[in-house]
């Protein structure tokens, strides 16, 4: 809430406001106080699992690319030309502060001197619908302030960067690491902008963009700290850079607890229960069967089910299926598929297959998808399930 004023109101009322003028707390002549705090004491992040607890695609290596869900449930690694990435989430968090797990950007092929053009972000983006209590773009305009707990053997300057897709305009702020090897926490804030308002749609507005190294292009200016539309050169100046070795030897980058909030300072992280966070995450991405966890088997996700569907013809088989919350937008289909991967009943027997599953039909809400390696006859009754550890079929509706 920052520094604490108490000013005059009418009828003999005082109304302790913050810095920015929000009443935080009025006293009237009567004596009674009302708290009318100007960041809510819940809903206050609007990071979708900042302490990376949600994970469903699981750990991923030789990123050299824009990659989604590379550190858990909404988060991307952003690369170009910057060497080759692995990440996922791990049991390793700071003592003492309520976190079990943090996401992982770990380097395995090093870029010791980046190309001009050169980029490596640790992102996550959110929808404009979402962040219209920011009032940016208009003069009621606030700030916020991102916090976070960050460990790297790269000490110095890191750089952490607010990015308006909507209005192309960006905020940088820079955090010094000063301990190799060690969780260290950070509470930057991004000044109010009055130009550019988010768009009110499902889209992506902001990127959070924590920098792991950049070239010339990004770096040979002034580091930009208020919001403006200005030089590519001064959105990461003086950020070291994470690969410049590889992880076996040196560098990564580990980060958990991020917070988003309106205002000047930083609250508590606010932890909310698992089933909150993974309801979050569906709306973006939806693991509907998983072979490497759960099972009807003992031992293997073999039997994991997925649906029931029927045959069209002796060898298409359509398959209906829900999503567990209403996705942002119709998804795509995720699979990962192999010979025998997928297994199907139908009128008494059953075969194996590698589906290929496609589109047919698809909503926020529910789809229908196909294959055509079926085998039946036209109306039959089918199940499909899973039949191979490896196998797995979700739906993408990610940012």
């Amino acid at each position: 809430m920052g520094n604490l004023i108490f000013k005059p109101a009418s009828g003999g009322q005082l109304i302790l406001q913050d810095e920015g003028g929000d009443s935080a707390l009025t006293i009237g002549t009567d004596g009674k106080t009302t708290l009318v705090p100007s960041t809510p004491l819940s809903h206050r992040n609007m990071i979708i699992n900042g302490d990376f607890r949600v994970n469903q695609v699981g750990a991923k290596t030789g990123i050299t690319a824009e990659t989604r869900q590379a550190a858990g449930d909404r988060w991307t690694f952003n690369l170009s030309d910057m060497g080759t990435w692995a990440g996922g989430t791990e049991a390793d968090a700071p003592t003492g502060e309520g976190f079990h797990f943090s996401g992982y950007a770990n380097c395995t092929t090093a870029k010791a001197s980046p190309a001009s053009t050169s980029f490596a972000t640790f992102t996550t983006r959110l929808e404009g619908q979402d962040l219209q209590h920011i009032r940016k773009g208009t003069s009621n305009a606030k700030p916020v302030t991102l916090s976070f707990w960050v460990k790297s053997p790269k000490t110095g300057i890191h750089i952490a960067e607010l990015y308006d897709g909507d209005n192309s305009r960006s905020c940088s702020q820079s955090y010094t690491i000063a301990s190799a090897n060690t969780w260290e926490y950070f509470a930057l804030t991004y000044p109010a902008d009055t130009t550019g308002a988010f768009d009110n749609d499902n889209l992506t507005s902001l990127y959070i963009q924590f920098h792991l190294g950049a070239g010339s292009n990004y770096t040979s200016g002034t580091l930009r700290t208020t919001w403006d539309t200005g030089t590519a050169a001064n959105r990461v100046v003086g950020q070291v850079n994470v690969a410049d070795a590889i992880h076996s030897t040196n560098n990564y980058f580990q980060l958990t607890g991020v917070q988003l909030e309106l205002g000047s300072s930083a609250t508590p992280f606010e932890h909310r229960s698992y089933g909150d966070e993974l309801a979050r995450c569906l709306r973006y991405f939806c693991m509907l069967a998983d072979g490497s966890v759960g099972s009807v088997s003992a031992s293997t996700g073999q039997s994991t089910p997925i649906g029931l569907g029927q045959m069209y013809n002796s060898t298409v088989i359509y398959m209906v299926l829900t999503w567990p919350v209403a996705m942002r937008t119709e998804p795509t289909i995720y699979e990962v598929g192999g010979a025998d991967y997928f297994k199907a009943y139908t009128n008494g027997t059953g075969f194996v297959f590698n589906a290929g599953w496609s589109v047919r039909k698809m909503s926020p809400y529910a789809g229908t998808i196909l294959s055509t390696t079926g085998t039946g006859a036209a109306g039959d009754a089918i199940w499909i399930e899973l039949d191979s550890q490896s196998a797995r079929l979700g739906f993408n509706a990610e940012l």
